[in-house]
């Protein structure tokens, strides 16, 4: 019963410290994180533009200490093409921990030349001269396994994203955030403002946020982005399919398909560029129930 205890304890402590680091607690435990090995990825997405070569991409990762250390961190890579096409898994680097006794942030760096080296697609090696061949929805992921004192290797479950993008991808402050329900309506049922949001390029236009609302597990969102008269569209439907969230449970209600469904968000719908590169979108949307439309209405900056 007492082993019970301080098992139970160890657990809430561990908890505890991962969303004392966090606003939005994200599942970033490693396989048997009690057995030492617990990092948290602090760079979740980096935005790769073609022509961005030379730069280079630079990837912070939080290392938690205990009774039994983290000694080191082997950082893998995989590459990912637009069509669903994937390359062999490498070693990028491996990062000795120097502070073994408390917890410690890490950082690297990788450029193109260094992602791409060593990776196959279709037993062609990628082109480490230079990124031509690279197009928007293409990405690499990058995986973690730490080595602990006792010569254990654990694999996280967060990775960090390299993605090839337009410019609207990237990570976004929630400014506005609207969740209005049918009971509460036209008042709000809950505000998130102040959470974060990743975009992701899909491919030349089309993006996907990785959040409906305030809640990261419900699925993901399109939509387009015109770049002509800067609007965005909550497309009804996405490569034949219709959009739907929840598990696929749920249809998403757009401004254009569904305005009765939309009735107390803006329905503004742009985006803006700015000379800081912290642009600015503006979207609504929802999803419909037989019980009553979920209606969402944002206004995002990024970061």
């Amino acid at each position: 019963m007492k082993n019970i205890f301080f098992k139970g304890l160890a657990f809430l402590l561990v908890v505890g410290l991962s969303i004392g680091c966090n606003k939005e607690p994200i599942d970033n435990v490693t396989q048997e994180a009690k057995e030492g090995g617990l990092i948290e990825v602090q760079t979740q997405l980096h935005v790769y533009k073609k022509g961005d070569a030379a730069k280079d991409f630079n990837t912070g990762v939080l290392v938690f200490q205990s009774d039994i250390n983290t000694t080191k961190v082997h950082i893998y890579k995989q590459f990912f093409t637009a069509s669903g096409k994937s390359s062999n898994i490498e070693l990028l680097k491996s990062v000795d921990i120097d502070n073994k006794s408390n917890a410690s942030i890490i950082e690297f760096s990788a450029k193109y030349e260094q992602l791409a080296e060593g990776l196959k697609v279709d037993g062609a090696d990628m082109n480490t001269a230079n990124d031509d061949n690279l197009v928007v929805g293409d990405f690499w992921v990058l995986s973690y396994k730490t080595e602990t004192s006792q010569g254990n290797t654990f694999l996280n479950k967060a990775t960090t994203k390299v993605g090839v993008s337009g410019r609207l991808a990237g990570v976004y402050n929630v400014a506005r955030g609207w969740y209005i329900h049918p009971s509460t309506a036209p008042g709000l049922a809950g505000n998130y403002a102040g959470n974060v949001k990743v975009i992701e390029s899909v491919s030349d236009g089309l993006y996907r946020i990785t959040a409906i609302g305030p809640w990261s597990t419900s699925g993901a969102l399109f939509f387009t982005a015109d770049e002509t008269n800067f609007t965005i569209t909550v497309p009804k439907e996405v490569d034949g399919k219709k959009q739907k969230v929840w598990g696929d449970k749920d249809e998403v209600a757009t401004c254009q398909d569904n305005a009765t469904e939309l009735a107390h968000v803006t329905c503004t719908n742009t985006f803006t560029y700015e000379d800081d590169q912290k642009d600015v979108i503006k979207i609504s949307y929802g999803y419909i129930r037989t019980s009553g439309t979920r209606e969402f209405d944002e206004i995002l900056i990024k970061q």
